[in-house]
């Protein structure tokens, strides 16, 4: 079941600072992928063969995302509760944008753009949580966020 959050709301204010807006729902998921397989989606697309990422919300859940950008972001490391970060962790998040891969069976005649951020931990530099959103066609700026756990 998918929650609600708006403005001052913890989860609010971490999906909007990941870039999401309201309008469509958040999944997490885990990462099934690599970084490396991340980077070849990113450098090694050409049209005629596209190099996707599978994203799978559950065992039956499964999609594939045409990789358009990626932006590293890198996490400040604040302990002391105060507003200037100590520094940065090893390995950065991942920021993503792309296509979901398109196909006769899809619901939908459109593509779908989405976005997706991507967690790394410790000296991981793997991505081991990810959320992802289809990015809304007409977002409100002063709407609540959808975020769910379950498929």
């Amino acid at each position: 079941m998918a929650t609600e959050h708006g403005p001052g709301d913890d989860l609010y204010e971490m999906f909007r600072g990941y870039g999401f807006e309201a309008g469509e729902t958040i999944f997490i998921f885990t990462p099934g992928f690599s970084l490396e397989d991340l980077k070849n989606a990113q450098f090694g697309n050409t049209y005629a063969d596209p190099l996707p990422i599978r994203i799978g919300l559950s065992a039956s859940i499964t999609f594939d995302v045409v990789v358009q950008t990626t932006t590293s972001v890198f996490v400040g490391v604040d302990h002391d509760g105060g507003d200037t970060p100590l520094g940065c962790f090893k390995h950065p998040d991942w920021y993503v944008e792309g296509w979901l891969m398109k196909s006769g069976f899809d619901p939908y005649e459109e593509a779908r753009r989405v976005r997706l951020y991507l967690r790394a931990a410790g000296d991981n530099p793997n991505p081991t949580e990810g959320f992802i959103q289809v990015v809304p066609k007409n977002p409100d700026p002063n709407g609540t966020i959808r975020y769910t756990e379950d498929v």
